[in-house]
């Protein structure tokens, strides 16, 4: 068993063990070796049906589908697509002749998508077919959200080797499983699948897995068909080397039609195989078959393979083996995710199929469709598609932005000749290109688009204009090429197609061979011409690229890439465009010169740059790219050298300024600076990383160092030793502050007595503190000896004079003491006439005598 089974296998083992209430996630469709007898159903033990009708009744986001606008609106207005259906209806959609076709394997009976059954693609944006359809509805998937199925989502894994169950498996104890629905899964173009969630907070979780390469909003895309041309003629198919008309031609080439699907059982078509990835609950009335049930795939079908067989029209490549891959539905729409499915399906039988068309695509840029189209290219694909009906430039259209795709613009055509000498088409002039038609230099050839004969639905016929009709003639002619010769890469069917076109300045020959007018830019794609496409010497060699000899530079140095050895064997003049494709991005002075310019960037390794150059000559065709390496020395280790600057010495208070800005780099690189103090009182910094950085220096009582070390570190990481740098601090110049102890005074006993050393100073205006002490006389307790005004109780005496000594000593901020200063304070005896009882009152009384005598004192 093959490890993609293994891997399959053990996703949905995790999946029922560890989420058995877990709905909306189809079963992967397990793809063995193709066989046309083998139905390609999920097994029968996977699927969940019924989990999903019991849990939301088989109804999924309909109300979010109805948001969205023109989705499923068939009845609002009338498209010209429609009127001209209606005008031709009456010559050609009876035409149907109700034969059986032939086919080599039943393709109604050959795939249903059982994953389809079960799987809800309602919420991813839809693509549509370029139908006439308003290209305001073509819209980025990151920009407009009323053109965004709601909480729909493409998500694609970091690695193509990553197992999707080890994804599950890290977000499974993050969120809810069961609140997501799984609508696609990728195994071939990406390594990733399409989600449902009810909010964006699961999204943002998925985004943050280490497994997660990036998310995407699916977008709306659209068929590119607006009304409806001959075309054959126009192109010379009828002298290809099938003879497109004459009854005998066949071409031994697969195509894959991935649109609306191809009416299974039309008589004029070879449907070879089909599949549906077009879901019934999102699609209405959409079937699991790929049978066409819009008319738009049938008709691209017809334009490049219909059969060689005298009835109805004829294609390109009459009688390719057409795959029916259905991704749209009857409206002619589909998510993205859908069509990326698609293309993952298909590149599943690269073995098989040479050529796929897309008449589809969006106004927007997806990474996801862009890699799904670019790995299907590299497994040997050839992609056509459509430029669009925006009648705009090309490059804001997906997938005709893509550069790996061939980009198909109309023209208008009304007789099958060249010349304009028909009648208008309705949308300009005979030979002119078409006034829906998208232009610009993401364009890659022309082809007929207007009034187009074709098959249609019900095995009828009709005619349809659109750069959808126009990508099939060039898939036909893709198809011929292959089938002439094969193994032939997609760049070299390119390179045919475009080199056989008709270009600018060719006479026309009066049948199909000659250019087209109104073209609306500089850039002249050719046009579409297949008379004997699959003979190669009537084709244009593709010009060699020469990105010049691998070398190696310095450091900084200017490097000229050289381009000039590029040749073309007609010598053509070439145009020139440079990429580069490894190493640190580097500015290029022109990716289109031949010999452009950077600077090298500085590297503490050496390094390599790698520069692709692609030339392209004067008739589109590309060369294959060629590429130069330029390896860049490293800068030579060399160490900064810091400086921080010369010891000085400064006054207390004063603002001081460090100076780093004599480091020196030998290299001259730009320094970064580090400045640490590692002794003496701290200081703060103005700026650590400055190259000067400011501090106030402290005042001190006695000479202080303060040491400060610098680093400095250039732009290569590389640091240099520490220097360091004393600055010393003088002191505050030192003068004795001067105590007050106040004057000598006599009290009365045992009065309050308030000492006061307030008139105390210091010639600095430094703030003072005290300090008190009696040093005679019977001891008192002083309400503070540290106060500059503490108070006592004067001690009672009858008889003699008490006298009492205090000290005051003063210090300033700095730590400076005070000479001593004192104070006495004299206690009289109390009188012996004066009343014991009024003591306390009359020693209270003391300072006011006018009272001591009413109290008898």
């Amino acid at each position: 068993m093959s490890s993609k089974n293994n891997r399959h296998i053990k996703l949905w083992i995790v999946l029922l063990l560890i989420i058995p209430t877990f709905y909306g996630f189809g079963s992967k469709t397990d793809i063995n070796a193709f066989k046309f007898e083998i139905s390609d159903n999920a097994p029968s033990s996977l699927s969940f049906n019924s989990i999903i009708d019991n849990e939301i009744g088989g109804t999924l986001l309909g109300d979010q589908l109805s948001a969205i606008p023109d989705y499923s609106q068939p009845g609002v207005g009338v498209t010209e697509e429609e009127e001209d259906e209606d005008e031709d209806k009456d010559e050609v959609n009876e035409e149907g002749t109700g034969e059986t076709g032939d086919l080599s394997s039943n393709p109604k009976n050959d795939e249903s998508d059982g994953f389809s059954k079960y799987t809800q693609q309602n919420f991813l944006p839809l693509i549509k077919d370029y139908a006439d359809f308003p290209s305001s509805f073509l819209t980025s998937p990151e920009s407009s959200d009323d053109k965004v199925i709601p909480n729909q989502y493409i998500v694609v894994l970091k690695s193509h080797n990553t197992d999707k169950s080890d994804f599950f498996s890290d977000i499974a104890s993050k969120i809810n499983l069961k609140d997501m629905d799984l609508l696609q899964q990728y195994e071939n173009v990406l390594n990733g699948f399409a989600i449902h969630v009810p909010n964006e907070k699961i999204i943002d979780i998925i985004k943050k897995s280490p497994l997660v390469a990036y998310v995407e909003k699916d977008v709306m895309v659209q068929s590119f068909a607006q009304s409806i041309p001959t075309g054959i003629n126009r192109i010379d198919a009828d002298q290809s080397s099938a003879k497109s008309g004459d009854g005998s031609g066949t071409t031994n080439a697969d195509i894959a039609i991935i649109d609306s699907g191809i009416d299974l059982d039309h008589s004029d078509l070879n449907v070879y195989h089909q599949k549906s990835f077009v879901s019934n609950s999102l699609f209405g009335s959409g079937s699991s078959t790929a049978d066409d049930d819009n008319g738009h795939g049938t008709h691209v079908a017809g334009i490049a393979a219909a059969k060689d067989n005298s009835i109805g029209t004829v294609g390109v490549a009459p009688g390719a083996k057409l795959w029916a891959i259905k991704v749209l539905d009857s409206n002619g729409s589909g998510p993205l995710s859908t069509v990326i499915k698609g293309i993952d399906y298909v590149t599943q039988y690269a073995n098989q199929i040479e050529v796929a068309n897309l008449s589809l695509g969006c106004e927007c840029k997806s990474t996801a469709f862009d890699s799904a189209i670019n790995n299907a290219v590299k497994a040997g694909i050839v992609f056509v598609v459509a430029a669009g009906n925006g009648a705009k430039d090309a490059r804001t259209f997906s997938p005709a932005n893509n550069p790996n795709a061939i980009a198909v613009s109309a023209i208008g055509d009304s007789d099958g000749k060249c010349g304009g000498k028909g009648p208008a088409t309705g949308y300009g002039s005979d030979d002119a290109l078409a006034s829906f038609s998208n232009y610009g230099s993401d364009v890659d050839i022309a082809a007929p688009g207007t009034k187009i004969y074709s098959t249609y639905k019900g095995n009828s016929y009709a005619t349809m204009s659109g750069t959808s009709m126009a990508s099939p003639h060039v898939a036909g002619a893709a198809a011929l090429y292959m089938a002439a010769n094969p193994g032939a890469s997609p760049s070299e069917v390119r390179n045919a197609l475009l080199s056989h076109g008709s270009l600018p300045g060719i006479v026309c020959d009066g049948m199909g061979h000659g250019y087209f007018t109104g073209d609306k830019d500089q850039s002249r794609e050719p046009l579409l011409y297949v008379k004997d496409p699959g003979q190669t010497s009537n084709t244009v060699s593709p010009p060699t690229a020469d990105a010049g000899s691998d070398r190696t530079v310095d450091s900084g140095v200017t490097v000229q890439l050289d381009g000039s050895g590029s040749s073309d064997p007609n010598n053509s003049a070439l145009t020139y465009s440079w990429t580069q494709t490894s190493g640190p991005a580097v500015a290029l002075s022109s990716s289109s010169s031949s010999k452009p310019t950077f600077t090298a960037p500085q590297t503490s390794a050496k390094t390599d740059l790698v520069f692709k150059l692609e030339v392209t000559n004067n008739n589109g065709v590309k060369s294959e790219p060629d590429s130069v390496r330029i390896t860049v020395n490293p800068i030579p280790i060399s160490k900064p050298t810091a400086d921080a600057g010369s010891d000085r010495t400064v006054d207390s208070g004063v603002t001081v300024q460090l100076d780093g800005s004599g480091s020196s780099d030998p290299n001259n690189s730009a320094l970064t600076y580090s400045w640490t103090q590692t002794s003496g009182p701290a200081v703060a910094l103005s700026s650590s990383s400055s190259s000067k950085p400011t501090f106030t220096a402290p005042q001190t009582s006695a000479k202080t160092d303060l040491v400060f070390k610098l680093e400095v570190t250039n732009n290569n990481g590389v640091k240099s030793e520490p220097d360091s740098v004393r600055i010393t601090v003088n002191p505050i110049p030192i003068s004795k502050p001067t105590a007050d102890a106040g004057s000598d005074r006599t009290v009365d006993s045992g009065v309050t007595v308030q000492l006061d050393g307030s008139g105390s100073s210091d010639p600095n205006n430094s703030a003072l503190t005290y300090s008190w002490t009696q040093t005679s006389g019977p001891a008192v307790a002083l309400s503070s000896s540290s106060s500059s005004k503490p108070t006592f109780t004067a001690p009672q005496t009858t008889s003699n004079n008490i006298v009492l000594k205090f000290q005051l000593v003063v210090t300033n901020n700095l730590g400076v003491s005070s000479e001593p200063d004192s104070t006495t304070i004299t206690i009289k005896p109390v009188s012996n006439n004066e009343p014991n009882n009024n003591n306390g009152m009359c020693g209270f009384l003391s300072s006011r005598p006018e009272w001591r005598s009413f109290f008898g004192c």
